[in-house]
């Protein structure tokens, strides 16, 4: 089973230099899974180079978009039965900034802090 994607029409696409394309890969529990992700991804046309994060279970994929889609990375290492997916863009949102009231304890541990002070006098 061979994915045939076109690449989506974009800038980043459509320039010659190559892409880094993040996946988490499931399936990798130790270095011996290493040359199987390099089996599968060092074929593919346009791939310049492959990374492996064993403890982060991450892969790491250089390679030219028009050549190689991400798609087609992640189908093959599947194939494999790694269990990869493509990792998306994580979005850091800013919480609000608590007033003083919210970071007080409870009244019962406050309470149970005072009744303990006072049990040493």
């Amino acid at each position: 089973m061979e994915v045939k994607l076109d690449p989506v029409g974009s800038r980043e696409n459509e320039s010659s230099s190559p892409v880094k394309t993040t996946l988490t890969v499931r399936a990798i529990c130790c270095a011996s899974e290493v040359p199987i992700v390099h089996r599968c991804l060092d074929d593919l046309p346009g791939v310049s180079s492959v990374v492996v994060n064993v403890p982060l279970k991450t892969c790491y994929v250089y390679h030219l978009p028009r050549k190689t889609h991400p798609k087609q990375l992640e189908a093959k290492l599947n194939q494999a039965g790694l269990g990869a997916r493509i990792k998306e863009k994580q979005q850091f949102t800013v919480k609000p900034k608590k007033s003083w009231k919210d970071s007080m304890p409870k009244w019962n541990v406050t309470a149970a802090f005072v009744i303990w002070v006072l049990s040493f006098l």
